[in-house]
């Protein structure tokens, strides 16, 4: 168990800004790219990222990156996911550096979703300058100043083209969202969860990219919408999004300590850095240490690392030879992580994450307005102070705030349609296609799924399914999760040995629950 006083442990990170010349190994830069949690950024800065993405459109860049990526959606499917992400947002990042003057020492900012987790009816990051639901009278095209003017910003996806929209000889569509009415955004415990189960990378990536998911099924339940395509990269939220799973694959190296491994050596750490498949998963594209990404037509530009070198998931191991760190943010308390890692891990005389890798420069966030922060806050501390008494590890105060949070949110978040009193969702009770004995995506569709038995009945289960069919379709591994219920509201349980003692008396129970 560990130490109350070591729960009080402040780490010390380094706080400011160096102006002098920071050589790294790929580029020579003036300053380090600090990458920050967006929602704690003035809106000078916000829109620092908002007119510099809108000028990569305008100078063709954003159109390279997004056809590049668009180019690699297996790599979704394996251990690529945060490398080959990592070195897209490198160079976005970098050719808005280019702009210069005020964009000379900018830091690709990210979304912590886990802010408006319980707040999905209306969360923080459609305040904040991206944009929020597009106009369904409207073909779901965005309705405000800075997004709803082609003019200004465009897709170039044909397949995202509405009707009257230009789609030859160059498409010219409007941005579009179609923010679901029924999907939740994952919570700090069910991500520090990830962190504690798994000291594998592929399973940790796995489960990462898993909950990554959620925030693209949140903002598009038609294929028209940029985020439910390979051309997500269009959608101004997707770089935020993205730059915080690659926080998530840093701070999961640093605080199991694998940052201490020098690059050259990661092949013989296979749980550093695992390169194969996504579980059931065939086809993932680049997994290999020293394999070369296919990144045409990125690496046919000049102004591209790509085009006077391969790039290489073992180049992009040690985000110190890219000139980026992160600013902690509020997640690592609020996520009950820092107790954990200043344990586990030990950077010279600092307990927890690198500080070449991480600073501290976020004052804690106001979690006022967000009632499942405040259950989990209230959860947490509640089983601490009981710990002894209820005889717990460490480890199951972790799962069971999991566990309980989760059914907290699905009962009472505004966009679940989860109901506790419906037999048939509450107990798993519809068929899927494990219990029908179908592992082919092939062999399934939407109708199909729909007239399974539990399924056919149940309204919830049924627009599920409908919203979120269209998106499987343009990655195919979502296609079984979705027709085996994977994103049903379902939430780990936990149990704990008191509840199953006759001896132990109801009170001692009841906390427990």
């Amino acid at each position: 168990m560990w130490s109350s006083s070591l729960l009080s442990i402040s780490i010390i990170f380094i706080t400011t800004i160096s102006t002098v010349n920071s050589l790294t190994i790929y580029r020579d830069e003036s300053c380090p790219r600090i990458r920050k949690p967006f929602h704690t950024l003035s809106e000078d800065e916000r829109m620092l990222y908002v007119n510099g993405f809108q000028t990569l459109r305008k100078n063709g860049k954003l159109q390279i990156i997004s056809d590049t990526h668009a180019a690699n959606v297996a790599v979704h499917k394996g251990s690529s996911f945060f490398f080959f992400h990592a070195y897209m947002i490198w160079e976005a990042e970098t050719a808005i550096r280019e702009l210069g003057g005020d964009y000379s020492c900018f830091g690709m900012p990210y979304w912590d979703y886990t802010i408006d987790s319980g707040k999905e009816h209306d969360p923080t990051i459609f305040h904040l300058n991206v944009g929020e639901n597009g106009d369904p009278r409207k073909g779901f095209c965005m309705d405000d100043e800075l997004w709803g003017n082609v003019e200004n910003y465009w897709s170039t996806d044909a397949d995202t083209c509405g009707n009257g929209e230009t789609r030859l000889p160059q498409p010219y569509c409007c941005l579009k969202r179609s923010v679901s009415d029924t999907q939740l955004l994952p919570n700090v415990m069910q991500i520090a969860s990830v962190y504690l189960k798994n000291s594998n990378f592929l399973m940790f990536e796995t489960q990462i990219d898993h909950y990554h998911v959620w925030p693209h099924f949140y903002l598009a339940v038609n294929t028209w919408s940029q985020m439910a395509t390979a051309y997500a990269v269009d959608d101004p939220i997707f770089f935020l999004l993205h730059t915080f799973t690659l926080y998530q694959r840093a701070l999961w190296t640093s605080c199991y300590e694998y940052d201490n491994l020098d690059s050259s050596e990661i092949q013989s750490h296979k749980d550093a850095y695992t390169p194969s498949c996504n579980p059931n998963m065939v086809d993932c594209g680049v997994v290999g240490i020293d394999a070369p990404y296919n990144l045409y037509p990125l690496n046919q530009v000049d102004w591209s690392l790509a085009s006077s070198m391969d790039i290489t998931p073992r180049m992009l191991y040690d985000i110190q030879d890219w000139n980026v760190q992160y600013d902690l943010g509020s997640f690592y308390k609020r996520s009950k992580l820092n107790e954990w890692c200043e344990i586990q891990a030990k950077h010279g005389d600092i307990n927890g994450p690198n500080p070449d890798w991480f600073v501290s420069l976020t004052v804690d966030w106001d979690e006022d307005d967000n009632h499942l922060q405040q259950f989990i806050d209230d959860k947490w501390d509640e089983f601490k102070s009981q710990q002894d008494e209820l005889e717990m590890t460490d480890e199951e105060i972790y799962y069971a705030v999991e566990s309980l949070s989760c059914k907290y949110h699905r009962l009472s978040s505004e966009n679940s349609c989860f109901d506790q009193d419906d037999t048939i969702m509450a107990n798993n009770e519809y068929e899927t296609c494990e219990s029908r004995d179908i592992f082919d995506k092939e062999a399934i569709n939407l109708d199909d799924m729909l007239s399974f038995d539990g399924v056919n009945t149940n309204e919830c289960l049924q627009k599920r399914r409908k919203q979120l069919y269209s998106v499987s379709m343009l990655d195919d591994s979502i296609k079984l999760k979705l027709c085996n219920g994977e994103y049903d509201y379902k939430c780990p349980e936990w149990t704990h040995p008191s509840l199953y003692k006759d001896d132990e008396d109801d009170e001692k129970k009841e906390k427990i629950k």
